[in-house]
């Protein structure tokens, strides 16, 4: 049976939190496994440190939930050997920021399922001091992402990807997931304008 694991990053304090953000492995089994994934995800959000506003946090839980790749049903649970940092923002909030507002992130595969190029997408909100005059992203904003992002998408193991699915929607309220798939992530693509969220829930 193939898995995968979920690495969850809860930000906090400010206004319309929480948000979750949430990163997909390959296969991690064990507590090494779990602390190697969590250690990669709270790097990446440490290198948005200044690009978070200010007083900001986001958490990197400690627990990974183990999941059937192609059934999404949870059939176990890891732990890194400890609770990873908390991210603490020091991004400038002197001329404010709007909450729901920050930037996309594509995490691009080299892969085709059902029919569809395989991409991921992650938003990051909020972000602070990161928009151009004309609304789009900052040069620098940009390269601060990928650079961070770029860390994620390096050759590890376990891997960092995508996770497809596929639903049945015959009963609309409560679908269920018929098959899935892991992709191995092969760059970053950070979107030149902002991202926008409708809801706190990534």
């Amino acid at each position: 049976m193939a898995t995968v694991g979920r690495v969850e990053a809860i930000w906090q304090n400010f206004i319309g939190a929480p948000g979750y953000s949430r990163f997909t492995f390959e296969s991690p089994v064990t507590a090494a496994d779990a602390t190697t994934i969590t250690g990669k995800v709270r790097a990446f959000f440490n290198g948005l440190v200044s690009l978070i506003p200010a007083g900001a946090t986001v958490q990197v839980q400690q627990a990974v939930p183990i999941y059937d790749e192609q059934t999404g049903l949870l059939v176990d649970e890891i732990s890194a050997t400890s609770s990873p940092a908390v991210v603490t923002g020091t991004g400038v909030t002197t001329n404010g920021y709007a909450g729901g507002a920050g930037a996309f992130v594509g995490w691009k595969t080299s892969s085709i399922w059902q029919g569809r190029r395989v991409q991921g997408r992650t938003f990051l909100v909020p972000l602070t001091a990161v928009a151009d005059p004309n609304g789009t992203l900052t040069t620098a904003a940009i390269n601060t992402i990928s650079t961070a992002g770029n860390g994620l998408v390096g050759p590890s193991t376990p891997a960092f990807g995508v996770w497809a699915k596929k639903y049945d929607k015959t009963n609309p309220d409560k679908p269920v997931q018929i098959d899935g798939s892991f992709f191995l992530a092969t760059s970053i693509s950070v979107a030149d304008k902002t991202g926008i969220l409708r809801s706190r829930r990534d």
